[in-house]
């Protein structure tokens, strides 16, 4: 169990949106999925998932890339979910709701409750993948030791469905009917930023700007993944780091009226920067009736961490 803060910045209103301590993001980790043997996976093994580098050269490394190690691949499940005050869930696979703000017209103020939901295929949610790429000291020839183990990678994949309700434009409610949605859901790729760590938590992004615990610009994959290890990331190419695009929007309105022009002018359009504060995971079993149980005195996953500061805006854009 981990909980989580975020902040987003929808470029198109100015705005920046956060899910705070008071409203946090509650996750279920099932670390370390299945791999071995991968045909059928039936346990799990830290010896089998060994593949290429996929990020391009490494700066302090001696040789070409061909010529890295091998590094360990691990895949882990994430699923979001909204709770009661009392820690009893109240909707799997949702983030909390929030209100946001917007700009109608191009200057009139307007505010809307923003839901985002992960995707469900057959009415089965289907979990956020977080991958990590566990370098060692030997990874990379010509860097030495504590380097090389520095160039570890956590990218969290997955999927979120946005939809909008409650719009209220200059004080005026607007009703946008009950299937008021993007088009099609928007691409989640969260990365670890320095010194993030999936079992001891830390800061995530996904914005331009992006560095390792070096200080170095991430990268994405200079080609599609290659190995049956990476499973449904298999021949998939993982992006540079930018923010996210968020699509148009569908089915706003009632009685006759689309406002889908308008809600899509409001909010949707590409690279809007996000950042997530992860807290410690809890390794407690999994209890439907209290998903607030510490695993010890000192570790809870509430309070959750600190809203995270505000991500850097692309083109040196300003709030």
């Amino acid at each position: 169990m981990v909980s989580s803060t975020q902040g987003a910045v929808s470029r198109r209103s100015k705005t920046y949106i956060t899910l705070g301590p008071d409203n946090p993001i509650i996750g279920i980790l099932r670390y370390a999925r299945f791999n071995d043997p991968i045909e059928n996976p039936t346990r799990y093994s830290a010896r089998v998932a060994n593949v290429d580098w996929p990020f391009g050269p490494v700066p302090c490394a001696t040789v070409p890339v061909d010529q890295y190690k091998k590094t360990r691949i691990d895949l882990s499940d994430l699923t979001v979910v909204t709770i009661t005050d009392d820690g009893k869930p109240k909707e799997v696979g949702a983030l909390p709701d929030t209100t946001v703000r917007l700009v109608a017209f191009g200057s009139i103020p307007a505010t809307a409750t923003l839901s985002m939901k992960m995707v469900r295929e057959n009415g089965a949610i289907q979990p956020w993948t977080v991958a990590t790429w566990v370098t060692g000291a030997t990874n990379f020839p010509g860097c030495d030791g504590p380097t090389a183990n520095s160039y570890f990678r956590t990218l969290i994949a997955g999927q979120v469905q946005i939809s909008l309700s409650d719009l209220v434009v200059d004080g005026v409610p607007v009703d946008l009917g009950p299937s008021c949605r993007a088009a099609h859901p928007a691409d989640v790729w969260l990365w670890g930023v320095k010194p993030y760590i999936p079992l001891q938590g830390g800061s995530l992004g996904q914005y331009e700007g992006v560095v390792d615990r070096n200080g170095d610009p991430l990268r994405g994959s200079t080609g599609p993944l290659d190995s049956p290890y990476y499973q449904e990331l298999n021949g998939k190419s993982i992006p540079d780091p930018r923010g996210v695009d968020i699509p148009p929007f569908i089915g706003c309105g009632s009685g006759g009226d689309d406002l889908s022009p308008l809600v899509t002018a409001m909010a949707s359009g590409p690279n809007n920067p996000v950042r997530v504060n992860q807290g410690g995971p809890m390794f407690t079993p999994y209890d439907p009736d209290d998903l607030l149980k510490c695993d010890s005195p000192s570790r809870c996953p509430l309070p959750a961490p600190a809203a995270p500061e505000m991500p850097p805006l692309p083109d040196g854009e300003t709030p």
